[in-house]
């Protein structure tokens, strides 16, 4: 009989690395939020090269999968360095793939059957698991969708990523978050527009995820508030596993160093994280 192995997640499970999908309305400004990260390289199907121009961002164009596999392999060899791999945009990437099969096999691109759908599903998961192998934060962008909203029906706002994988996505993600733009109510008003990220679940956006449960819930912040949570979430995951140890029955002699008389168990996790 194999032996069962029994472990406690904490710090070691969180990724080294920011894993995010950024969704938003064309036009709020996600690319240009994804220039906040440390030196960032751009995936493009080359839909959104002015913002890129704009912000003086290094980017590489794609046009098929293997182009997409041919960055992984550049990254892998070292041949190129990043901090930050952006897709810009998620949709573009399946739109690419789509026209991809059905050139090859010489098809109506209108007649989409339910094998393709299957197909693009795995792809778009090998391809992320692929991706998330990399020693690099990413970014996945991706524009919006309403669903529903007629006829007194709740209007829902999604990721405009399709197939069964706009709900296998969320998988490589820590963060999914929706990102908009607010300015003045007035035109000639002195307040400038800010970008902000919604980071909380609502009705409007069910979607929107922060595993880390440390992001402040509706606020303007940028890359050094992703490294802030992270570190904020591995707090509290040491603070838990110390809390169960010191909650197990103890068989051996008191540690003078936490069973002091009346000292709480708060305290006690916290002298202890100390020692750390």
């Amino acid at each position: 009989m194999s032996e069962i192995v029994i472990k406690k997640a904490g710090a070691d499970q969180f990724s080294p690395c920011v894993r995010a999908l950024i969704v938003g309305d064309t036009g709020s400004g996600k690319t240009s939020y994804a220039t906040t990260f440390p030196n960032p390289t751009f995936i493009t199907t080359g839909k959104n090269l002015t913002t890129l121009a704009r912000n003086g961002s290094n980017y590489i164009q794609i046009a098929n999968e293997n182009d997409l596999f041919n960055v992984k392999v550049a990254l892998d060899k070292g041949e190129f360095t990043t901090d930050t791999l952006v897709i810009d945009m998620v949709e573009d990437l399946q739109d690419i793939l789509f026209k991809q099969r059905f050139a090859a096999e010489k098809r109506d691109p209108w007649n989409v059957k339910n094998e393709d759908w299957n197909w693009l599903g795995a792809k778009m998961n090998g391809i992320f698991e692929s991706l998330s192998e990399l020693p690099v934060h990413i970014l996945y962008l991706s524009r919006t969708k309403d669903v529903g909203g007629y006829d007194g029906e709740q209007l829902v706002v999604k990721p405009s990523v399709i197939g069964s994988f706009a709900n296998q996505i969320y998988n490589y993600v820590d963060y999914a978050l929706f990102l908009e733009r607010r300015g003045p109510v007035e035109p000639e008003s002195e307040f400038e527009e800010k970008t902000f990220l919604r980071t909380c679940p609502s009705v409007k956006y069910p979607w929107v995820n922060d595993k880390t449960d440390s992001l402040p819930n509706f606020s303007e912040f940028y890359f050094s508030e992703f490294l802030k949570s992270r570190e904020i979430a591995i707090q509290k995951s040491d603070e838990k596993v110390l809390e169960v140890d010191l909650l197990e029955p103890v068989t051996d002699a008191p540690n003078k160093d936490t069973e002091v008389p009346g000292m709480s168990k708060q305290d006690k996790i916290a002298k202890m994280l100390k020692q750390q």
